[in-house]
């Protein structure tokens, strides 16, 4: 298995051979090439949806807490009126 994986590495790494000599060598070698695996993905996109999330949450914040100012201002000017 390590042997495999040593070559499985130099023939990923090697930027002399071109593209049919490598999958030549996967071939015979009974490698395959690796893909990204989905978790990895999933993972990045949970984050970049969370930061968005994050940056939406504090712009509602603000905005209710500017209504609620707002809205307690009109409060006492009632109060003041009667």
């Amino acid at each position: 298995m390590a042997r495999k994986n040593y070559l499985d590495r130099l023939v990923r790494n090697s930027e002399r051979m071109d593209k049919d000599t490598r999958r030549v060598i996967r071939k015979g070698l009974g490698t395959k090439k690796r893909k990204k695996s989905k978790s990895k993905k999933r993972a990045k996109r949970n984050q970049r949806q969370i930061r968005a999330l994050a940056g939406q949450i504090g712009q509602l914040t603000q905005q209710v807490s500017t209504l609620t100012t707002v809205v307690a201002k009109d409060h006492k000017e009632r109060e003041l009126a009667t």
